[in-house]
């Protein structure tokens, strides 16, 4: 039970500071050589995976979708639409149908959609350009 409550508190510790062990041990105390026992049992036999999460909106950006239900586009060009700020992109290839979102601020927002509306309405495509203002994140909690 105690080997449970160590785990717990290493991954809470994880998810606050991310995956640098020695400021893990440093802020916990705990031997580093302990650590890494601990985080090389969690990565291998419990399939913990670790990534980088940048809250873009800290940075001034917000989320905007591209949601069409019907187009000509081909699927290639559809996942390229907004390059590198595309974050998500889902497409039905049989019902010609994407989501795409990316993240933008919103004098760029105006551009990008005035740009897409006349290219949508010059290839008959059937697409709304959305600025999301708000959103919730949810994170699961290690206790369940």
């Amino acid at each position: 039970m105690e080997d449970d409550n160590f785990k717990r508190k290493i991954i809470k510790k994880i998810k606050r500071v991310g995956g640098n062990l020695h400021y893990i041990s440093y802020v916990t105390d705990i031997p580093i050589s302990k650590i890494q026992k601990l985080f090389k049992d969690l990565l291998l036999f419990h399939k913990l995976s670790i990534f980088p999460l940048i809250e873009m909106e800290r940075i001034g950006l917000n989320k905007a979708v591209i949601w069409c239900k019907k187009t000509s586009l081909k699927y290639e060009t559809a996942k390229s639409l907004m390059g590198p700020l595309a974050s998500l992109f889902r497409g039905d290839l049989e019902e010609n149908k994407f989501l795409l979102m990316f993240y933008t601020n919103t004098s760029n927002y105006k551009y990008y959609k005035e740009n897409l509306d006349t290219l949508f309405e010059r290839i008959g495509s059937e697409c709304e350009i959305l600025y999301i203002k708000k959103y919730y994140r949810y994170i699961n909690d290690e206790e369940c």
